[in-house]
C-alpha cells in the first residue's frame, strides 16, 4: 500500500450503523390476526390464543414457539379477546 492510500484509510469515517427502525421485527400479518380472532369467537372459555406466521392458532404459548421454530417467519404474536 502507498502512504497516500494508509492515510485516507486511517481518516476515514467509521462506516454508519444501521438506524434501530430500519430493523423489521417478524410479526405475523394482519389477516392472521384476524383468524385468531374468530377463534376466540368460537371458543368463548378462551381468552388469549398465540398465532404463528402459517396461520396457525395456539392456546398455548410454549406451542406456538415451538411450532415456529420450523418456519421462516418465526414470530408468535398474542391475540386477546
Amino acid at each position: 500500500m502507498t502512504k497516500k492510500k494508509t492515510e485516507s484509510l486511517e481518516t476515514a469515517a467509521p462506516a454508519a450503523k444501521p438506524a434501530r427502525d430500519a430493523v423489521a421485527t417478524p410479526r405475523v400479518s394482519d389477516a392472521v390476526v384476524k383468524v385468531g380472532r374468530a377463534l376466540l369467537e368460537s371458543n368463548p372459555g378462551m381468552e388469549v390464543v398465540y398465532m404463528t406466521a402459517d396461520g396457525t392458532g395456539f392456546y398455548r404459548e410454549n406451542d406456538a414457539v415451538e411450532h415456529a421454530r420450523a418456519l421462516t417467519n418465526k414470530a408468535v404474536t398474542e391475540v386477546k379477546r
